[in-house]
């Protein structure tokens, strides 16, 4: 039997990181007051099915408690066994023909042989075909009082409106990288496999979300004497998480010479240029996710999924590859600090004196005397604006940054961006201009 069979939850409670959900539904079984008509939506591998199979199992059980399936009777036994008289499990992606729901249809008339309702179980329902859908409404709306329909599905947005809307729905969220790890190593404890909390924390980062692909990884590597992180890499394929922090870093830092020097030992380790790409995606979008230098980090995503997206049908993406490392650190950085430096100092000014020109004005209204407007040379130094010209010539000087190249092959958007702002500041420079 595999680990995930074999680990597969036998009550509500062992049921990993789904507590709302889970409580919702004993609730209704507690209270005896369940619907007739559910639809489990979900990613793979978050327990949709397990908790269908437990919800059957509950509705046959002998003498179930609080919520849960008692576990010893008999019914419990077969149920689990999946031999239970009053349980079909049903794959909606072979059984998806309109005749195969008319045969459903004709059978639920029957009552149930030894439990008090009978379940169908329908896994990937959003698989039948428009038709069957069309057969099964009608039996939805108003299904016989001995029968539960329970559909699963791991794309809700398929399954018709008309279908959705007579069913009650659970959704099931990705399960949490920090829960599928702990799973694991309770696994291994009692299998007696060696994994450590970063080999568990590497099998959870790369399952989507799905106990079962983690269930699945450690059954794959089980026969290693002791699963690490680098068991994992060499295992599923993966590039080392220091090799693709320092890339995306020299990257951003437009290190050609050492992002060139890290992306050779990468292609060395026998990676490809594809597994490069998805292990920068991941990596830049944790980063983001952490705040960590987001503007950059943004920037070098959107163009990396940009690139992902053109060359999808290239032959030769490695070539490509070395084409866009060497793009990406030529351009100019996101932000450049020298002229954001320059347009904030100008910004600030530009508001002292606004302030300056107000508050005369406000004397002016409150005195009966006319004050005599102050000259631009009797104003304090740093409440001095400065002029058209003086401001002018000073968004020509050229911002304090090494990398000329960089400043030269500044991008359209910051181009357009900075031009703007400095449009906006010359325009009220030219009104205080004409008060004073």
């Amino acid at each position: 039997m595999s680990l995930y069979n074999k680990y597969r939850p036998n009550l509500f409670r062992e049921i990993v990181s789904q507590e709302v959900t889970i409580t919702a539904i004993k609730e209704q079984l507690k209270n005896d007051r369940f619907s007739q008509a559910y639809i489990m939506a979900g990613t793979r591998g978050t327990g949709k099915t397990t908790t269908s199979k437990l919800f059957s199992k509950y509705v046959t059980c002998e003498s179930p408690s609080e919520g849960e399936p008692c576990d010893v009777c008999g019914s419990c036994i077969d149920a689990k066994a999946g031999r239970h008289s009053d349980i079909y499990e049903i794959d909606g992606a072979s059984n998806n023909s309109v005749d195969h729901v008319r045969t459903l249809i004709d059978e639920i008339k029957y009552p149930p042989m030894r439990s008090k309702y009978k379940v169908y179980i329908i896994d990937e329902v959003h698989m039948l075909s428009g038709s069957a859908f069309n057969a099964l409404l009608k039996t939805l709306e108003e299904p016989p009082a001995h029968v539960i329909f329970i559909l699963a599905t791991t794309e809700l947005h398929k399954v018709p409106a008309t279908i959705r809307s007579r069913c009650q729905i659970f959704t099931f969220a990705q399960i949490e990288v920090r829960d599928i790890s702990a799973h694991l190593l309770k696994i291994t404890n009692f299998e007696n496999i060696n994994l450590s909390e970063e080999g568990a924390r590497l099998i959870a980062e790369n399952t989507d979300g799905s106990m079962r692909d983690g269930i699945s990884i450690l059954e794959q590597l089980s026969h290693n004497a002791l699963i690490d992180t680098q068991t994992v890499e060499k295992a599923l394929g993966l590039i080392n998480e220091k090799h693709t922090y320092s890339f995306v870093e020299f990257l951003i830092d437009r290190d050609i010479e050492n992002a060139i020097a890290v992306y050779k030992e990468i292609m060395k380790q026998g990676k490809t240029t594809s597994q490069l790409i998805e292990s920068m995606i991941r990596f830049l979008t944790g980063a983001i996710m952490c705040g960590d230098r987001v503007g950059e980090m943004s920037s070098t995503l959107k163009k990396l999924i940009e690139f992902k997206r053109n060359v999808q049908k290239e032959s030769n993406i490695q070539l490509l590859f070395n084409l866009f490392i060497v793009d990406a650190c030529t351009c100019t950085k996101v932000i450049d600090g020298a002229l954001e430096d320059t347009l904030n100092k100008v910004d600030k000014r530009i508001y002292e004196i606004e302030s300056f020109i107000k508050k005369v004005a406000k004397n002016k209204s409150d005195s009966s005397e006319t004050p005599k407007t102050p000259a631009i040379s009797d104003i304090k130094a740093e409440e001095r604006p400065l002029n058209v010209k003086e401001v002018q010539e000073e968004m020509k000087q050229e911002p304090a940054n090494d990398n000329k190249a960089s400043v030269q092959n500044d991008n359209s958007e910051l181009k357009k961006a900075n031009s703007e702002r400095v449009q906006s500041l010359l325009g009220r420079l030219n009104k205080f201009q004409a008060k004073v």
